[in-house]
């Protein structure tokens, strides 16, 4: 068995979404499979950010609140205001 099936497999009898990158620079699957879409909620803010495995995003939710907090505080929105988190990828 090769390294790819032996990591489905494992990913499959553990319950584990298992997203590998075959050399594409922005590809991945998933168990095998195409998809893109992740997710992760600031239940805090109301906020669900969703993302590629490919992009680079902090999900350790310590450090994500404190970084929305701090961002909250510096731009004061308003309820009807929209903030925008732009990713720059080379």
């Amino acid at each position: 068995m090769d390294d790819c099936k032996a990591l489905m497999q494992f990913g499959r009898t553990d319950q584990i979404s298992m997203w590998l990158q075959s050399g594409a620079r922005y590809g991945c699957a998933m168990n095998g499979e195409e998809s893109d879409i992740l997710s992760f909620e600031l239940s805090e803010f109301g906020v669900t950010l969703s993302f590629s495995p490919t992009y680079f995003t902090q999900i350790n939710h310590q450090i994500n609140t404190a970084l929305v907090s701090q961002a909250t505080e510096l731009l004061k929105p308003e309820a009807d205001d929209v903030i925008v988190d732009f990713l720059r990828i080379r």
